[in-house]
């Protein structure tokens, strides 16, 4: 227990800046693995997964005018956020940089019509959750 306690506490230090104080974003993720609702079992009011996480199922969370996406497996390609294209609609500015959190290691990406692609990091963390923060142009 204390191993798992340890592991969370150094994640959290790494992509908290994702997490607390953060909202909702105006859609909650992305991704094959959805959640549905099962009033029999199952915690947070019944919600469960219909599968194991993949890596392009992706979260995200949104303070200040930052927004920050969560894979939720390890991407062992490029990752694609389909919802965060020039074209959506979920979008009024274009993106202007895209970091991961817990390292300065500066990524190559680009924003397409339909989907934010970022380029696989060299160094991509340990951790199976990992953090993205995007800001947009001002």
């Amino acid at each position: 227990m204390v191993k798992i306690v340890t592991e969370i506490g150094e994640w959290t230090k790494i992509y908290g800046e994702g997490i607390y104080a953060t909202r909702p974003w105006k859609v909650y993720g992305e991704g094959p693995s959805t959640i549905k609702s099962n009033q029999t079992k199952g915690h947070f009011g019944g919600l469960t997964d219909t599968r194991e996480y993949q890596s392009s199922d992706i979260r995200y969370t949104t303070k200040g005018k930052d927004l920050f996406a969560f894979c939720l497996n390890v991407p062992q390609a490029d990752i694609k956020m389909e919802l965060l294209g020039k074209n959506s609609k979920y979008l009024d500015k274009p993106i202007s940089s895209v970091t991961l959190l817990g390292t300065k290691e500066k990524l190559n990406w680009t924003q397409t019509d339909g989907s934010l692609v970022i380029k696989k990091p060299k160094n991509y963390p340990t951790w199976l959750v990992t953090g993205f923060k995007i800001e947009f142009k001002k």
